[in-house]
């Protein structure tokens, strides 16, 4: 097995068609980590980026980024490194291991800055190493998580998936040790963090399993003063432990002034391009690209990405 594995690596690095079954068949999800858990780390460099990568093949996310090449959300990177500038400064809200961290620290450069926020002990020892491994010294790691309010909360990490780790409670029958690891960590308003730095965002990155309104509300001078561009998971699964709805998250930013698409690919022969929809006000989960009505980010996505940005307004999706 482990030849026809090291065979087919080709083949999904380079994505040729039919790579996602191919590497669905022969190497798997979350669900065949088992399998790889005496499988030494392997270090690549990253295709999109530059940067050098440890990866460990023994978790799922991991494994795919050393079969691939790059992070697996595709369309989350070609929005970063479309968009972002020498110079500019992101916000990465929920960073995990870094992985959009170092695509943003790539593109924004030593004049940028890019400050990484992730409350997770071992995922911010993760980004320090990567960080360290590479020289790179314009990404602020601030190990804490955004709230609205000061506090310590308790974090719920899946122990198969570092990138789900969420504040709110799991159902208390699948919150057991064996499948979840629980700690406190600090929780800050990241106005007070950002506000340190009187550089404005061009673009914020959110990824907070169901937190989005509070951590939102804790930026909220931020985003009303500088215009950044915004993109959010929406996931009706995990907003409903806040007692939330999709429906809510869109009011949040409509109530900024922003504009809401779903953002996702499209093929163009055998390239994949970034893509954007309206949003349907049915739809429980998606990824949301939020676009002020003016100021320098909406111009720099409207140079950036033409084609898009030349489509019509969407209907406000609570209204529709």
């Amino acid at each position: 097995m482990r030849l026809i594995q090291r065979l087919i690596r080709p083949y999904v690095w380079h994505e040729l068609p039919g790579w996602g079954r191919l590497y669905g068949a022969f190497v798997g999800d979350f669900r065949r980590d088992v399998e790889w858990r005496d499988e030494p780390r392997r270090t690549i460099r990253g295709k999109l980026h530059g940067y050098q990568l440890d990866l460990d093949l023994s978790r799922w996310s991991e494994r795919m980024t050393y079969y691939l090449g790059r992070f697996y959300d595709l369309e989350l990177q070609l929005l970063v490194l479309g968009l972002l500038r020498p110079g500019d400064r992101f916000v990465d809200i929920g960073a995990n291991i870094g992985m959009i961290t170092l695509a943003a620290a790539s593109k924004v450069g030593e004049t940028g800055v890019v400050d990484a926020f992730e409350p997770n002990p071992r995922c911010a020892a993760r980004i320090r190493s990567f960080l360290e491994h590479n020289h790179i010294g314009h990404v602020r790691l601030h190990e804490m998580g955004v709230g609205d309010v000061d506090a310590e909360l308790c974090l719920s990490v899946p122990r198969h998936n570092s990138g789900e780790g969420s504040f709110l409670p799991f159902d208390s029958t699948e919150n057991t040790p064996d499948r979840y690891e629980q700690m406190t960590v600090p929780v800050h308003v990241a106005d007070s963090i950002l506000e340190a730095d009187p550089r404005p965002p061009m673009m914020i990155k959110m990824d907070v399993e169901g937190f989005e309104c509070f951590a939102l509300k804790g930026l909220s001078r931020t985003i009303e003063r500088h215009r950044p561009i915004v993109a959010t998971e929406v996931e009706s699964s995990h907003l409903v432990r806040a007692g939330q709805t999709p429906a809510d998250l869109c009011r949040v930013m409509e109530d900024f002034g922003y504009e809401g698409w779903v953002f996702g690919l499209r093929r163009v022969g055998l390239r994949q391009e970034l893509d954007l929809q309206p949003i349907d006000p049915a739809a429980s989960s998606y990824n949301a690209l939020w676009l002020p009505a003016d100021g320098p980010a909406r111009r720099r996505f409207e140079e950036s990405f033409p084609n898009l940005a030349r489509r019509p307004s969407p209907v406000a999706a609570t209204t529709a």
